[in-house]
């Protein structure tokens, strides 16, 4: 959807991303492409790009994304 809108910034299928709230606390947002957990989409490959997605690689990742992060507050967005 990036190349046909420019308001769509995904620029990969997970990543985050850290803001200041003010001097001394921080939230930090990881965002995740919860497309590939629907089952019913992997039975339309060409209408929903999901296949072969490491849902394991992203969930590992969230999982060490979360635990490494030193914001105050953290939100996963999907």
């Amino acid at each position: 959807y990036g190349r046909r809108s420019r308001r769509w910034r995904m620029p990969a299928r997970h990543f985050a991303r850290r803001h200041a709230v003010d001097d001394s606390t921080a939230v930090e947002l990881f965002y995740v492409d919860t497309s590939p957990w629907i089952r019913d989409y992997h039975a339309e490959p060409d209408k929903y790009a999901v296949a072969g997605v490491d849902t394991a690689g992203q969930r590992r990742w969230l999982d060490s994304a979360l635990a490494a992060s030193t914001a105050q507050w953290k939100l996963v967005v999907g």
